[in-house]
């Protein structure tokens, strides 16, 4: 639900080009986001992503369960895959 209040005046400043965009009540220093660039959610879910496939990587040297379905998953992707590599 948005935080902008109906009938006031507000000034849309955004610092990066139109990446990320913000409302500021004209006289006031209080910014609310208002928009994001589709790009910048799809950058943060993936480096969220790539950063769990390094922990699942790191916590399977240790947990052969783990690094079994490790295991399972490589060799899937490589008989699925039909890119030539």
């Amino acid at each position: 639900m948005s935080k902008l209040k109906p009938g006031t005046t507000y000034i849309y400043e955004s610092p990066d080009g139109g990446q990320t965009v913000y409302a500021r009540e004209f006289n006031s220093s209080e910014k609310i986001l208002v928009g994001r660039s589709y790009m910048i959610e799809f950058e943060e879910q993936q480096q969220k992503e790539d950063s769990l496939w390094r922990a699942i990587r790191a916590a399977s040297a240790d947990n052969s369960a783990l690094q079994d379905a490790m295991d399972h998953v490589i060799m899937m992707y490589n008989l699925t895959n039909t890119n030539d590599q």
